[in-house]
């Protein structure tokens, strides 16, 4: 499923208040708007965010986060 552009902003935001709360969102936006050099994503994400992982490794991972999401969707 895709969504708009407004509910993965809204999604984001939910998640970011969940695990920082309101007044870290906010510095949290702050610092990414400091930050020019985070402005080739794909870049930073090879760098930082699977960083010495294995493609197979990403992939379990991202199997394990969709299942987890489809169970989370079927307990509400």
């Amino acid at each position: 499923m895709i969504n708009s552009d407004d509910e993965v902003l809204r999604k984001g935001m939910e998640c970011l208040q969940e695990k920082l709360g309101i007044v870290d969102v906010e510095r949290f936006i702050s610092l990414m708007n400091a930050r020019h050099w985070l402005t080739d994503y794909t870049e930073w994400r090879q760098e930082n965010l699977f960083k010495n992982m294995t493609g197979e490794e990403i992939s379990k991972a991202a199997m394990e986060y969709k299942r987890k999401m489809e169970a989370a969707k079927k307990n509400k």
